[in-house]
C-alpha cells in the first residue's frame, strides 16, 4: 500500500512508516469488506476460513457451515485417508448453519447434499441406565452440536428405555418430551449344523478363488483343541511361509463399497446421521446394507435357491452373507445387556464394564429405531428387524479388519480364523503389490491342528467387550482399569 518502511535505513523512520502503512491496510480492509457481496457472512474480527477440513476417510463426511465461510469461495478439504485430500468448493446455495453432507460414489465422484438449518429437527436422546432411580437420578445426553446436557429421569422410565428430548426454539433449552421403549426381540436364531456351516464356507472359498483370490486346499472349516470352536483346521501339514489365503481389495465390504452397491439405501441412512450417536457415523449404512444382504441369504436358504448368474464380487458377497448366517453371536455381551440391563449389571458389579457395554448396545438399537422411522420400507425391504440389524452390527465389529485407516473392512473368507496369540500359527498382512489381504503361516502347522492368528495385543475387557470371549489371565498382554 505504498509503504516500504522496512527497507529504510533509519529504524525510527522505518517504524513510523510501518505504523502509517498498517493504518492504510486497516482502512483498505474496511473498504473491501463494505464492497464484499458476502459481507453479511463476515463479522468484525472474524476470519475467513480458506478451507474447511472434512473427515471422510470412511467414504462419507459432514460439516456444519460456520460463520465466515463464503459460498463459492471457501474450499472443502476432504480427508480421504492415506494422507490424501480432495478439494471441493462450498456450494453457492449453502448458508451459515447448514449441514454439508459428502458421500464417495466411486467413479461418479463425490456427492454433495445440503441440509438447511431450519430443516434439522432439534431432537436428542438419552439412555436410562440400569441403576437409575426415576424422579431423582440424572442422565447425560449429547446434543447435535456436541454439547452435554443433563436431564432427570422421569417416573415411569425403566432400564434401557430412551428419553426423547426436544429443544425449545426461543430459549434454546432442552426439555423432556417422551419415553421410548426399547422392546425388541433380540433372540438369536438357531445355528446351522456343522455340515451346513462347512458346506457354506467351502462354497465361499470357491467363489473367492474364482474372483481372483486364493484359498489353500490344505485348510478347511472345523474344530480342534485348544479352543474347540469352529475355526480353520489344517487337513495336511502346513510349512512356515506357506500362503494360506488371499483376497483382493475389490472383494472387500467397506463403507465405500456398500455405497456403490446400494447407493439409495446408504444415502437415506446417511441423511439421518445428525440424529444418531456421533460415534462411527459411517457404520449404520454399512450395517443396514449387510443386514439386507443377510435377509436375502436367509430367503435363499429357506427356499433352497441359489443365484447361479452371480459372478465376481456379487457371488462372493452372496456366499459370504450365507456364511454369516451361521455366526449367530447368541452369547455376545451386547445381547445380554440389551435384553436385561439390570441383571447384566448385577453380574459385573462393582465393575463399570457393564455400564459401558450397556450404553454401546443401546446406541446400536437407537440407530436401528432412527433408521426404521426415517427410511422407507421399500429401501429396507422385508425382514429388516432389530435383531438382524443388531447382528449385522456385531458381525462388522467382531470380524472387520483395518485397511487404509478404515476399521470396518470385511474381508470374505479371511475372517474365520480364531484368536490365540500364544498358539499363533499364521499372520494376516496387506500386500500392496497385489492389492490384497494375505494370510501366511509363520510356523509349521501339523495336520489336524487349528490355524490360529492374533487379533492384536488386547486385554480381556476389550476382548470381551468386542468379541465376547476372554483368554486366561496369564496370557493377557496387559491389564486395564476404568476410572469413573
Amino acid at each position: 500500500l505504498g509503504c516500504r518502511g522496512s527497507f529504510w535505513p533509519c529504524p525510527c523512520i522505518g517504524m513510523r512508516c510501518l505504523h502509517i502503512g498498517m493504518r492504510c491496510l486497516r482502512r483498505s480492509v474496511a473498504i473491501l469488506r463494505r464492497a464484499c457481496p458476502h459481507r453479511s457472512a463476515v463479522g468484525d474480527g472474524e476470519r475467513l476460513p480458506s478451507a474447511l477440513l472434512v473427515d471422510a476417510t470412511a467414504g462419507i463426511g459432514s460439516i456444519v457451515v460456520p460463520k465466515g465461510a463464503v459460498p463459492g469461495v471457501t474450499k472443502l478439504a476432504i480427508d480421504v485417508g492415506n494422507a490424501r485430500r480432495a478439494m471441493l468448493t462450498l456450494p453457492q446455495q449453502a448458508a451459515c448453519g447448514d449441514v454439508i453432507r459428502l458421500a464417495n460414489e466411486g467413479q461418479r465422484g463425490w456427492r454433495c447434499d445440503i441440509v438447511r438449518a431450519n430443516e434439522l429437527s432439534y431432537v436428542t436422546r438419552a439412555m436410562v441406565p440400569a441403576d437409575a432411580l426415576p424422579g431423582s437420578s440424572e442422565v447425560r445426553a449429547e446434543t447435535p452440536d456436541g454439547q452435554m446436557i443433563r436431564v432427570t429421569v422421569p417416573k415411569g422410565a425403566g432400564p434401557g428405555d430412551t428419553l426423547l428430548l426436544t429443544q425449545v426454539q426461543r430459549s434454546g433449552r432442552w426439555k423432556f418430551s417422551k419415553i421410548e421403549r426399547m422392546e425388541y426381540d433380540l433372540s438369536a436364531p438357531p445355528a446351522p449344523s456343522q455340515l451346513t456351516d462347512a458346506v457354506r464356507h467351502q462354497r465361499l472359498f470357491e467363489s473367492v478363488t474364482a474372483a481372483g483370490g486364493f484359498w489353500n486346499q490344505k485348510l478347511a472349516r472345523g474344530t480342534a483343541p485348544p479352543l474347540c470352536v469352529p475355526g480353520v483346521i489344517a487337513l495336511e501339514e502346513v510349512k512356515a511361509g506357506e500362503e494360506l489365503g488371499s483376497v483382493p481389495s475389490s472383494l472387500f465390504i467397506t463403507p465405500i463399497a456398500v455405497r456403490q452397491h446400494a447407493p439409495e439405501l446408504c444415502l437415506a441412512v446417511d441423511a439421518l446421521a445428525p440424529f444418531m450417536p456421533r460415534e462411527q457415523r459411517e457404520l449404520p449404512a454399512q450395517a443396514a446394507c449387510l443386514a439386507r444382504m443377510m435377509v436375502a441369504a436367509t430367503e435363499r436358504a429357506e427356499t433352497g435357491t441359489k443365484v447361479d448368474t452371480a459372478t465376481g464380487r456379487s457371488a462372493v458377497w452372496e456366499d459370504f452373507a450365507s456364511v454369516l448366517l451361521g455366526e449367530t453371536l447368541a452369547d455376545h455381551p451386547y445381547r445380554s445387556a440389551a435384553r436385561d440391563p439390570l441383571a447384566f449389571r448385577q453380574i459385573f458389579s462393582p465393575s463399570p464394564e457393564a455400564e459401558i457395554i450397556e450404553r454401546l448396545a443401546w446406541c446400536v438399537l437407537t440407530r436401528y429405531k432412527i433408521i426404521r422411522q426415517g427410511v422407507s420400507d421399500a429401501l429396507l425391504g422385508p425382514g429388516f428387524t432389530a435383531e438382524i440389524f443388531f447382528r449385522a452390527w456385531l458381525l462388522i465389529m467382531t470380524r472387520a479388519f483395518e485397511t487404509g485407516g478404515n476399521r470396518t473392512t470385511m474381508v470374505p473368507g479371511l475372517d474365520c480364523f480364531n484368536h490365540r496369540p500364544q498358539c499363533e500359527g499364521a499372520r494376516v498382512r496387506w500386500d500392496p503389490e497385489r492389492d490384497a489381504m494375505v494370510v501366511e503361516a509363520i510356523r509349521d502347522v501339523a495336520a489336524g491342528e487349528e490355524v490360529l492368528i492374533s487379533y492384536g495385543p488386547l486385554c480381556n475387557p476389550m476382548l470381551f467387550r468386542t468379541y465376547g470371549f476372554t483368554v486366561p489371565p496369564w496370557e493377557e498382554p496387559g491389564w486395564t482399569f476404568v476410572s469413573m
